[in-house]
C-alpha cells in the first residue's frame, strides 16, 4: 500500500462543520486497517461481558453479537465477566443453604459454580431427565420430599413433611444445599420460614422474608402454618449443628427437656384450623 502523504491530505481538510467527505472516510478506514495489520492482536475496549477479549488478526469480522464489526476472531473471554443464570427466585438463605424455583438446564452452570452437595426437591412429580443427569454428573445427592402446597379449603402441607425436609437442611454434612419447589414461593417458603423459627427469628421478620419471595401470590395459610409449626423436636439437631442461639441451646441441655413430650401440642396445624373454622 502506498504511503499516504499527510501534508497533501492536510491541504484538503475542510474545517467547516460539514460532514467528512467520502475521501476522508476512506483515508481514515485505510489508517485503521494499517494499524490492525501492524499488530498480532488487538485487545478490545468494549464495555460489558466482552470486555477483555483478545481479537486475533484484523481481516475477519466477528459474526453477530455486540462485537460485530470489531474485526478478528475471539481467542478467549475473561472469566471474571462471565454471566451465570441462576434459577427463578434464587437466594441465599444461610451459609451453605440456597433456595430457588425449579432449576432449568440454562441454570445448571450457575448451580455447578455453587459446588452443591445436596438438592432437596419439595414437589412429588418425577424429576426431569436433564436435572437427574446433572445431579449424577456432579455427584450430588438428591432428597425428594414431595408435598402439596397449602391451598384453601382442604389442601395443607403435612407437618411431618416439613420436619423431614428440615432434618435434611439442618444437617451440615449435606451442605452446600439447594431447596426448591416449582416457583420457590410457597413450599420452599414454608420450609425456610420454619427454619427461621428454629433460628429464633421474630415472626414479623419471618413473614417479611416470606412475602419477599412469594408476593404477589402470598398465602395466609402458609403464614398460619409457619406460626403454628412445632419446631421443638428439631431443636437438638439444630443445636448440634449450631443453628440455635446459646440461650436456647442451654435450655435444651437441661435434664428435664424431652423433645418427644413437647412435640405433639402444635405439630399438626390442621387441628387448629378446624377448631377456628
Amino acid at each position: 500500500m502506498a504511503a499516504i502523504s499527510v501534508a497533501h491530505h492536510s491541504a484538503h481538510i475542510d474545517y467547516s462543520p460539514t460532514a467528512p467527505s467520502k475521501r476522508d472516510q476512506e483515508i481514515a478506514a485505510e489508517a485503521k486497517q494499517r494499524a490492525r495489520d501492524q499488530h498480532h492482536y488487538l485487545r478490545s475496549d468494549l464495555r460489558g461481558p466482552l470486555r477483555g477479549i483478545e481479537v486475533i488478526g484484523g481481516a475477519q469480522d466477528l459474526k453477530g453479537g455486540a462485537a460485530s464489526g470489531v474485526g478478528g476472531v475471539i481467542s478467549h473471554s475473561d472469566p471474571k465477566h462471565k454471566t451465570l443464570n441462576p434459577p427463578e427466585n434464587f437466594s441465599k438463605v444461610s451459609a451453605g443453604i440456597y433456595r430457588s424455583g425449579f432449576p432449568k438446564p440454562e441454570n445448571f452452570e450457575h448451580l455447578g459454580s455453587l459446588r452443591l452437595k445436596t438438592v432437596l426437591t419439595l414437589v412429588p412429580e418425577e424429576y426431569p431427565e436433564p436435572n437427574a443427569a446433572f445431579i449424577i454428573e456432579n455427584s450430588i445427592q438428591h432428597f425428594q420430599i414431595g408435598m402439596p402446597g397449602n391451598k384453601e379449603p382442604f389442601v395443607k402441607i403435612p407437618p411431618r413433611d416439613i420436619a423431614a425436609a428440615l432434618s435434611v437442611v439442618l444437617d451440615r454434612r449435606n451442605h452446600p444445599l439447594l431447596i426448591h419447589c416449582n416457583k420457590g414461593k410457597h413450599r420452599t417458603g414454608c420450609v425456610v420460614g420454619c427454619f427461621r423459627k428454629i433460628q429464633n427469628w421474630a415472626l414479623a421478620s419471618i413473614f417479611v422474608e416470606y412475602h419477599h419471595h412469594a408476593s404477589p401470590k402470598s398465602r395466609m395459610l402458609d403464614e398460619r402454618f409457619i406460626e403454628l409449626f412445632d419446631e421443638r423436636a428439631l431443636l437438638p439437631l439444630a443445636r448440634d449443628n449450631g443453628y440455635v442461639p446459646m440461650t436456647v441451646a442451654r435450655s435444651l441441655a437441661s435434664p428435664g427437656f424431652d423433645p418427644q413430650e413437647t412435640s405433639g401440642q402444635r405439630s399438626d396445624p390442621s387441628a387448629s384450623y378446624q377448631n377456628k373454622e
